[in-house]
């Protein structure tokens, strides 16, 4: 391999960046032109994490290639239909960067929720080999809306940026 491929801050962060707002942005070109097609993600869950809602998407998953990623965002994308995504490089390691990611919305259910997990992203050749995310905390319910310290519009931006222009998964 060359020395690239090793080194995720020579690539760019806008590899590992540009898959997050893919998923966010909901473009499938993008995340199909960002993933190699032998990608593989593995959600799980902190032991102590309480079960919610739609738990069967982020408790306990691992999907292989490119297929498996559409099939597995579609399901995501259904059970939550307005949803951000917000990450920060922590740390790199060799070929992978360590990112702490920060998700709100509002589920299927029409429950807004808050979700934190600590992520890897693997890059080789410029493309996302692997993501592993380990969900850290989940909260879900009315009150988040109240909360003073939180502005209640982020959970439903996804729904608002969609009335703008939305992404290009509906064949998803």
């Amino acid at each position: 391999m060359n020395g690239n491929a090793q080194n995720p801050e020579a690539q760019g962060p806008e590899i590992w960046q540009g898959i997050f707002d893919a998923v966010a942005q909901r473009r499938w070109a993008q995340i199909d032109a960002l993933a190699d097609p032998g990608i593989e993600l593995t959600v799980s869950a902190q032991a102590d994490v309480e079960a919610s809602p739609n738990e069967d998407i982020w408790r306990s998953v691992h999907v292989r290639g490119t297929k498996g990623l559409q099939a597995y965002l579609g399901q995501l994308y259904v059970a939550l239909p307005s949803f951000d995504l917000v990450a920060r490089h922590r740390r790199q390691d060799g070929e992978c960067v360590d990112v702490d990611a920060e998700f709100s919305g509002v589920n299927n259910g029409g429950l807004p929720f808050a979700a934190f997990a600590e992520m890897q992203v693997c890059i080789i050749d410029r493309r996302i080999r692997r993501v592993t995310a380990v969900v850290q905390r989940v909260s879900y319910g009315h009150a988040l809306i109240t909360d003073p310290e939180q502005d209640p519009r982020r959970y439903f931006k996804g729904f608002l940026d969609g009335a703008a222009g939305g992404g290009d998964l509906s064949d998803v």
